[in-house]
């Protein structure tokens, strides 16, 4: 079957499953409030839609997400030497909030807007 089918109320899945009144997924580019991460050290960044070095919504995520962060496959060597410390959807609608842990072994540096291509995966879904 091709084609998209959309539920209104919940789904669960299995007989001791969690009830979810939506799931959403895509890509995002970072935003950081800082230039660099000195070794060993974390970073609070912003997932988000924008590529402009301001903040845009992710569509779908709420306040109540419960959402994870990884970076994709084509992200380069240097930042996959950057792990993901914890994550949670942002007191505002759209955007998520993580930590980066920088384990590169020396500073790491960025700038400080958006990039302009997304290496960063998210998913979150609302319990119902």
């Amino acid at each position: 079957q091709s084609g998209t089918t959309a539920y209104t109320g919940s789904v669960t899945v299995g007989s001791s499953g969690t009830a979810l009144s939506a799931i959403v997924a895509g890509s995002c580019t970072i935003w950081s409030p800082a230039t660099t991460i000195t070794a060993t050290s974390t970073q609070q960044i912003v997932c988000q839609s924008a590529t402009d070095g301001s903040i845009g919504a992710l569509t779908g995520v709420t306040t109540d997400s419960i959402c994870s962060l990884n970076m994709a496959s084509s992200t380069n060597t240097t930042i996959g030497s950057l792990a993901v410390g914890g994550v949670s959807a942002s007191s505002t609608a759209g955007t998520i909030v993580a930590r980066l842990i920088n384990l590169t072994g020396t500073t790491f540096t960025w700038t400080a807007g958006a990039s302009s291509s997304p290496q960063w995966m998210y998913s979150c879904y609302d319990p119902a």
